[in-house]
């Protein structure tokens, strides 16, 4: 029997300790994020033309925002400045504090789909 799944997004979120209320913390917080998902993309290879993030709000309400791009997604900077974009999407992001925070790449080019488990072949002793 041989199992592959194949990874068709690659994302990161980090959950805060004290919810975040602040422009400056969220930009903060977004740049870690980012360069965590920035640094997984390039060591699996990962491209992607969609971002997609993700909030959770201090009520556990979640949102998210999306942007596709006609290129590639390959750089650090790409993600932060799209992530930004998309965080100055959500409406009232002044008015709650957000708990949770992640940032998601989809939609990926067919030859950075790695399996996430090479296929194993299972094998049984039987006795006769």
């Amino acid at each position: 029997m041989e199992s592959e799944r194949v990874r068709k997004s690659l994302g990161a979120e980090e959950t805060f300790l004290d919810d975040l209320g602040e422009i400056v913390d969220m930009l903060a917080a977004l740049d870690e994020i980012a360069r965590e998902v920035s640094r997984r993309a390039e060591k699996r290879k990962f491209l992607a033309k969609t971002l997609t993030l993700k909030i959770k709000y201090a009520d556990f309400t979640i949102i998210t925002r999306s942007r596709t791009v006609g290129h590639f997604i390959k750089t650090y900077q790409e993600l932060f400045e799209l992530g930004k974009e998309l965080l100055f999407q959500v409406d009232d992001l002044e008015d709650k504090k957000i708990r949770l925070m992640g940032l998601t790449l989809k939609n990926a080019d067919a030859d950075s789909m790695q399996p996430l488990i090479d296929g194993i072949q299972l094998s049984f002793d039987f006795k006769d």
